[in-house]
C-alpha cells in the first residue's frame, strides 16, 4: 500500500498481502517512547475505487470455490472482481470456420457448454448473485490456440482472436444473461506465459477491432481495463501512450490496468497528467511482493508451511486443503482486511505527516459515510506511542484499534477517546493496525457560518448527472449534494452537444427556463447546457475545434451540430442566455499548438467579437489529486490577458461533476452578488456583470475587495488625470487557513501580505494604488497550490479612455489567431474540423485579428 503514491482514483486488486508473515516484517526497531502523528482532511491524495480480487474460474468446481468467494465478498469485502478464464486450452483448439466475421454457432454452442466454460458461467453468475456486476471484468490470460500463434497471436489471425474473444462475451450475456462491466482481453502481453506476447502496436490494433465488434453486436456499453502488462515501466513508455494515440480506444477505456510486484511503482500518474488523457485513472489489477518460483509452484522466499499449491497459488490469500477441498484464510487475508474492512469504496487517501521511528501510516476519509480511517504497520519490536491529531475532518469522539500480528487476526482492542481533534494510544509491537470511526455527518453544519457577506451566494454553474459512462445520478440526488457546500445554486448541464453524457434525450427537455422541480428554499437546482463537440474524440459523428460552452438562462435547448461555436453562441444571444467559455484550466500560458478534448480554441476570437459574457475554470480544485493535471495558473494568466486588451469577460468556476472523480459539488465555486432576493436570473446575470469571486477551496474562504470604500467587482471607477485609490481586502475563513493576500493591478502583484484567517478573526489588508492610466485592480489569496480564491476586477477608467494595459498581450492573441488561420488551412493539421463554413469562419478568425491588432496600435506599450 505504501508505495501506491498515485493522486488519481485506484483499485487494488490484491493477488497477495499488504504483508506476507507478520514475524517477518524487518529487522528490530528500536522505539523511541513517543511518536507524532498529524491527519489533514484538506489535503487529498488520491481516491479508493475498491480492494478486488482475481478468481481463476477453473477453481469453481462444482461450488468448491464458493465458500471461498464468500469469505472474499464478506469478510474482505471485495468489490472488485477480476475473473480469469484460461485460454491455455480446450478453447478453440480447431478454428470455427474461415471467416473471422462470421460465428460458427453450431461449433461455439456446443464448445461454450462444456466442462470449462460451465465453471466459468457458474462463478459469473454467483458473483452476479452477490451483487457484482458492473464491477466484474473478465480477463483471459495464457497462451493462444496453437494455430492462432500459441505464445504470441499471428498478426493474421487477429481478427479471429477477437472473434473468440466476442463469441464468449456474446454467449455470456446472451444465453447465459450473465453481467459484466469489464473486460481486460489479455494479461500481460509484455511477458512469457501469462498471455500471448504482442507488442503495444498489436495491443492496439486487437483492442479497437474489439471494442468494434462488441459495439456491433449490441455490447457497447462494456467498458475496458488496458494494458494489463508485466512491466509498469512498459505500460507507461509503450503500451499507454500507443493506446492514447486512438481517441475511439480511450473513449471506451473505463481505467487503465497495471501490475507491481515487489514494491514496485513507476510514475504513472505524472505520466496520465501530461498526456492528451489527463481525466483518465487508473487500477492496479495485481499486486504482490515479489515471490521467486511461486508462478511455477515452488516453495521460495514465501515458505508457506503446509501450503500446498492451490488454485489460488502460493501468490493468493486463501490456502486450499486437497483432502478435504476447503480453503482457510491465510495470515495475509487479514492483514489485508486491515485496509479492506475499514477503507470504503469511495475513501479519499488523505495527508498523514511521517511519524518515523518504526511506523508507516497511511489516512482515509469517506465523505459519505464520514468515516475515519488511519491504517499501518508497527515494523519495531517494541510498543509504539502516538500522539495524534485531526484537522479539516469531521469531528470524532472515539477511534476503535484493530491490529493483526503473529498471534492475533484483526484483534479489537481497547477504545482510544479523541479530545478536541487530539488523541493518544499505544501500538503493539510487529503488528499492521488500523483505528478506524464515524465522525459527526452534521458537525460542519452546526451552528455553520458562511465566509461571504449576506448578499454573495455561492454556487456551482458546471454539474451533470454522468460523465460519458453508465452511470446517472438520480435526479432526486440533487437537492442533498448542496449541503456539504452550503450551495445556493447549481446549474445542471444537459449535453447539446456530442451526446457524451447521458441521457441528453431526456435532460434537453428539462431545460425549460424555469428551476428545477428539486430546489428547495436556499438551494436553487436549474437544468442549462453545455455544448460541445471534442476535437480530440473520433469517437463520435463529428469534432469540433472551437472548446466547450456553458449557455446558462436557456429557455430550451436542443442538439446542435455546427463547426464553429459562433452560431451556438447567436442562438444562445437571442434567448438571452449567459454564454461562457468553461475549461481555461486546459491552457499552458503559450499558443495552443496541440490539441486534446476540451481546450477553448476560440475563446480569444469570440471575446473580441463579444459573444461571450464569462470565462471559467473548472475540474479540480486546489486540494484535489488531480490538481497536477490542470493549469490554475495559466487559467488565471489568460483572463488576465483578456482584461489587459480591455474587455470585461464575467470570472466564473465549477466542477464538472462527476468528471471530477466524483469530488463534491461546489469543490470549485462562484459567489455572485445578488441585490434584494436571490433568482437564478439574477445569479448568472452576476456572473456576465463581473460581480464574482471564486474559489478552489469550496465555500471555505472569501475576499471581499472595496475601493474607496464602496466599490466592488463589476464596478467602474472613472479618474480624471490620475487616481490614487484607497484599497481595502477582507479574508474572511470558517476554519483557520494561512496565505497570502496578493493585490493584482493589470496583471502584475502590486501589493501583499502573508497572514492567516480564522472563523470570526478575518485577515485585513490596506493599501493604495495608484492609476494614471485605465486599468482593472482585483485580490487573490495564494498559498503554495496557486490561487485559493479571486475575485474579478474593478475597472479604473482614466480620462475615459479604453483599457490598454499590455501590447505584448494583444501580440499574444495576434500570434494564436495566426496559428489558428495557419492549422485550419489548406493542408494544416487542423484543416479537417471546417468542410462547410471555412471561409465564414476564417473571415472572423480575421475579424478577430484586426481587434487585437488595433488594441496593439492603442496600447502604446511597445
Amino acid at each position: 500500500m505504501r508505495n501506491m503514491t498515485s493522486t488519481t482514483r485506484f483499485a487494488l486488486l490484491f493477488v497477495a498481502a499488504v504483508v506476507t508473515t507478520i514475524d517477518g516484517i524487518a529487522q528490530p526497531i528500536r522505539s523511541k517512547a513517543n511518536v507524532s502523528l498529524q491527519i489533514d482532511g484538506s489535503k487529498r491524495i488520491q481516491q479508493i475505487d475498491g480492494i478486488g480480487i482475481n478468481a481463476n474460474t477453473r477453481s469453481w468446481n462444482n461450488k468448491e470455490l464458493q465458500p471461498a468467494l464468500d469469505l472474499l465478498l464478506d469478510s474482505m469485502h471485495a468489490t472488485i472482481w477480476r475473473v480469469i478464464v484460461e485460454t491455455v486450452e480446450k478453447w478453440e483448439d480447431a478454428n470455427d470456420n474461415a471467416d473471422p466475421f462470421t460465428f460458427n454457432w453450431e461449433y461455439y454452442n456446443a464448445l461454450y457448454e462444456t466442462p470449462k466454460f460451465q465453471k466459468a458461467w457458474e462463478l459469473i453468475r454467483y458473483l452476479n448473485q452477490r451483487g457484482i456486476t458492473d464491477k466484474l471484468m473478465i480477463n483471459f490470460m495464457g497462451p493462444v490456440p496453437e494455430w492462432m500463434g500459441k505464445k504470441t497471436i499471428f498478426p493474421q489471425y487477429d481478427d479471429e482472436y477477437v472473434e473468440m474473444m466476442v463469441s464468449f462475451f456474446y454467449y455470456a450475456k446472451n444465453v447465459k444473461h450473465l453481467q459484466f462491466g469489464l473486460v481486460s482481453p489479455t494479461n500481460e502481453s509484455d511477458w512469457h506465459n501469462e498471455g500471448p506476447e504482442i507488442n503495444e502496436h498489436q495491443y492496439s490494433r486487437i483492442l479497437k477491432k474489439l471494442i468494434g465488434r462488441m459495439a456491433d453486436l449490441g455490447m457497447g456499453n462494456v467498458r475496458y481495463v488496458a494494458p494489463d502488462p508485466a512491466s509498469m515501466q512498459n505500460g507507461i513508455k509503450r503500451y499507454i501512450p500507443e493506446l492514447m494515440k486512438d481517441s475511439a480506444i480511450m473513449s471506451k477505456i473505463a481505467h487503465l490496468g497495471l501490475h507491481s510486484y515487489g514494491g514496485y511503482y513507476a510514475n504513472i500518474d505524472s505520466a496520465v497528467k501530461h498526456s492528451a488523457y489527463p481525466k483518465s485513472d487508473f487500477w492496479i489489477t495485481e499486486w504482490n511482493a515479489w515471490c521467486k518460483g511461486c508462478d511455477d509452484g515452488i516453495l521460495g522466499e514465501y515458505n508457506y508451511e503446509h501450503h500446498a499449491p492451490s488454485p489460488f497459488s502460493y501468490w493468493g490469500m486463501l490456502e486450499y486443503e486437497p483432502k478435504t477441498k476447503t480453503y482457510s484464510p491465510r495470515k495475509n487475508f487479514y492483514a489485508i482486511q486491515q485496509v479492506s474492512r475499514f477503507v470504503i469504496p469511495g475513501s479519499w487517501q488523505v495527508s498523514a505527516s511521517d511519524p518515523g521511528d518504526s511506523l508507516t501510516v497511511l489516512a482515509f476519509h469517506d465523505a459519505v459515510s464520514n468515516r475515519i480511517s488511519l491504517v499501518g504497520i508497527n515494523k519495531g519490536h517494541r510498543p509504539v506511542t502516538v500522539e495524534g491529531s485531526l484537522a479539516n475532518l469531521p469531528e470524532i469522539n472515539t477511534f476503535e484499534l484493530y491490529y493483526t500480528n503473529k498471534s492475533e487476526n484483526v484483534h479489537r482492542d481497547a477504545d482510544i477517546p479523541i479530545r478536541d481533534r487530539v488523541f493518544k494510544t499505544t501500538l503493539p509491537p510487529d503488528c499492521i493496525f488500523t483505528l478506524t470511526g464515524f465522525g459527526d455527518k452534521n458537525a460542519a453544519m452546526k451552528g455553520a457560518m458562511t465566509p461571504q457577506p449576506p448578499d454573495w451566494y455561492a454556487g456551482d454553474i458546471h454539474v451533470h448527472r454522468n460523465c460519458g459512462d453508465e452511470k446517472i445520478l438520480p435526479e432526486k440526488n440533487l437537492a442533498p449534494m448542496l449541503e456539504p457546500n452550503n450551495l445556493a445554486v447549481i446549474s445542471v448541464l444537459a449535453d447539446m452537444g456530442n451526446g457524451e453524457v447521458k441521457d441528453s434525450r431526456v435532460d434537453l427537455l428539462k431545460v425549460n427556463g424555469m428551476d428545477a422541480p428539486q430546489s428547495q428554499p436556499g438551494r436553487i437546482i436549474h437544468w442549462d447546457t453545455e455544448w460541445h463537440w471534442d476535437a480530440t474524440y473520433a469517437n463520435f459523428s463529428h469534432q469540433a475545434l472551437g472548446g466547450h460552452l456553458v449557455l446558462l438562462g436557456l429557455k430550451e435547448a436542443h442538439a446542435i451540430w455546427e463547426e464553429s461555436p459562433y452560431k451556438v453562441l447567436d442562438w444562445a444571444r437571442k434567448q438571452k442566455a449567459v454564454s461562457g467559455f468553461a475549461h481555461f484550466q486546459y491552457l499552458n500560458d503559450s499558443v495552443q499548438r496541440e490539441l486534446n478534448c476540451c481546450i477553448p480554441i476560440d475563446y480569444p476570437v469570440e471575446v473580441a467579437l463579444g459573444t461571450i459574457d464569462f470565462v471559467s475554470e473548472d475540474v479540480y480544485g486546489s486540494i484535489s489529486p488531480n490538481n497536477g493535471t490542470y493549469n490554475s495558473e495559466a487559467a488565471i494568466h489568460a483572463y488576465y490577458k483578456l482584461l489587459n486588451c480591455g474587455f470585461r469577460p464575467g470570472l466564473a468556476a465549477g466542477t464538472d461533476y462527476p468528471c471530477n472523480a466524483n469530488e463534491p459539488l461546489g469543490t470549485l465555486l462562484t459567489y455572485v452578488k445578488v441585490k434584494d432576493n436571490l433568482s437564478y436570473r439574477k445569479w448568472i446575470e452576476g456572473i456576465k456583470n463581473g460581480r464574482t469571486v471564486v474559489s478552489r477551496n469550496g465555500h471555505n474562504e472569501f475576499l471581499a475587495l472595496k475601493v474607496n470604500g464602496k466599490y466592488e467587482p463589476g464596478d467602474e471607477i472613472q479618474v480624471e488625470n490620475k487616481g490614487t485609490l484607497a484599497i481595502d481586502v477582507k479574508w474572511t475563513a470558517i476554519k483557520e487557513l494561512t496565505g497570502r493576500i496578493e493585490l493584482v493591478s493589470n496583471g502584475k502583484v502590486v501589493a501583499s501580505q502573508t497572514g492567516t484567517a480564522k472563523p470570526g478573526e478575518p485577515l485585513l489588508f490596506k493599501t493604495e494604488a495608484t492609476f494614471t492610466k485605465s486599468g482593472w485592480i482585483c485580490a487573490r489569496r495564494m498559498d503554495e497550490r496557486g490561487h485559493e480564491t479571486h475575485t474579478a476586477p474593478v475597472y479604473v477608467i482614466v480620462d475615459q479612455k479604453p483599457v490598454r494595459a499590455s501590447a505584448e498581450d494583444a501580440r499574444f492573441f495576434i500570434a494564436w489567431i495566426d496559428n489558428i488561420v495557419k492549422q485550419t488551412g489548406p493542408g494544416g493539421a487542423w484543416s479537417k474540423y471546417f468542410t462547410k463554413d471555412r471561409e465564414t469562419i476564417k473571415e472572423r478568425y480575421i475579424k478577430a485579428r484586426t481587434v487585437y491588432q488595433n488594441i496593439l496600435k492603442e496600447s502604446g506599450d511597445k
